[in-house]
């Protein structure tokens, strides 16, 4: 036989050995296929719960430019700087956004994974490595479930598409002279009160206003004690002006809401700030001036970032654009009169925050 026949030989020999390995090749990639097809349905439906309305960031011209895929970040059980990792079966990558649904700016990590500033990508409730390798939950909502990866105690609450009175449904409003003009006149309906005029945060717990079942009164306190509630607005500040130093009321403030905070556990509480006097009592009063409520309206803020309190800046709602109570606005400078309520109520409608819970 010729070394030629004897290759030919050879050659047609290696033929079925090729042909299983493309078998092999082809089998391979189908198996692939189904794999990533699976991995990715998996994902989706991740990706669904994700894309929640509940749950699913407010949209911004940015995310147009999004990548055509956004990494799942690993979730941690709380604030350390190294995650945990990941829980077995989570998919690491998401299907493409919806363009406008969501911001983000992936940057790649040594160790492989992909992660996104806090403030570019933020689930609610969810822990999320942010681009600094930290933990970063979003811990607030406006009371319309957009995310406020932003705010934080002692900031206004910031402006967010208006609620409906049913948002109150779970509030009482306490306070003074001013908080019972807002719920005479401001057209709420759905929360209780319990607002008296000449109350301070001195005598809230002691001055017995609130007359009871028995025919008897009681003070604001032992009233609102009565009930569990998800929200407290207070309104004090202006009756302090006359007779309390700043460094006093913040020490009484302070005791009134560790009270509130034994009283009603399970409420978030919203400090306001005091509103506006007109000019003409702001230039010829000695008390009641505007440069003072700046003054104690920066102890209640304070005090909000302090106590981890909401900080309600309703001196906007009220004021003009100098600063001031509308001239013509109130008979005495200070109590504005009934058609201006209904502005404030405005203001709460669309000044909304809660705490998101684990």
């Amino acid at each position: 036989m010729s070394v030629f026949s004897h290759q030919k030989k050879v050659k047609r020999r290696r033929w079925p050995a090729a042909a299983g390995m493309l078998l092999v090749l082809v089998l391979g990639l189908i198996l692939w296929i189904g794999w990533d097809a699976g991995a990715g349905s998996h994902a989706a439906a991740v990706a669904g719960q994700l894309e929640s309305p509940e749950t699913r960031p407010p949209a911004s011209a940015a995310s147009k430019s999004a990548p055509a895929e956004a990494v799942l970040l690993r979730l941690a059980a709380s604030d350390e700087e190294d995650p945990a990792p990941a829980p077995e079966g989570t998919p690491e990558r998401l299907p493409p956004y919806p363009a406008g649904s969501v911001d983000y700016v992936p940057s790649a990590r040594p160790d492989g994974w992909t992660v996104a500033p806090k403030a570019d990508l933020c689930f609610w409730g969810m822990d999320l490595i942010d681009a600094g390798a930290k933990i970063h939950r979003c811990r607030f909502r406006t009371g319309g479930g957009q995310l406020l990866p932003d705010y934080d105690w002692g900031l206004p609450v910031p402006e967010s598409e208006a609620v409906e009175q049913d948002y109150f449904s779970d509030a009482v409003f306490i306070g003074n002279s001013l908080a019972q003009g807002f719920m005479l006149y401001a057209g709420l309906k759905t929360a209780d009160q319990y607002a008296v005029q000449s109350i301070t945060v001195n005598n809230i717990g002691s001055e017995k206003v609130i007359r009871d079942d028995n025919g008897g009164f009681i003070s604001i306190l032992d009233a609102m004690a009565r009930k569990q509630y998800g929200k407290v607005f207070v309104m004090l500040g202006i009756n302090e002006l006359s007779w309390a130093g700043k460094d006093t009321f913040y020490t009484k403030y302070a005791e009134l809401i560790d009270l509130l905070r034994e009283l009603e556990p399970g409420a978030e509480i919203f400090l306001q700030s005091m509103t506006p006097v007109t000019a003409k009592e702001s230039e010829t009063s000695t008390v009641f001036t505007n440069d003072r409520i700046h003054e104690y309206n920066e102890v209640i803020r304070q005090l909000a970032e302090d106590k981890e309190a909401h900080y309600l800046y309703v001196f906007d709602a009220l004021a003009d654009d100098t600063g001031c109570l509308p001239a013509g606005s109130s008979s005495d400078g200070i109590h504005p009169y009934s058609n201006y309520y209904p502005q404030w109520l405005t203001y709460l409608q669309t000044h909304t925050v809660t705490e998101v819970k684990r």
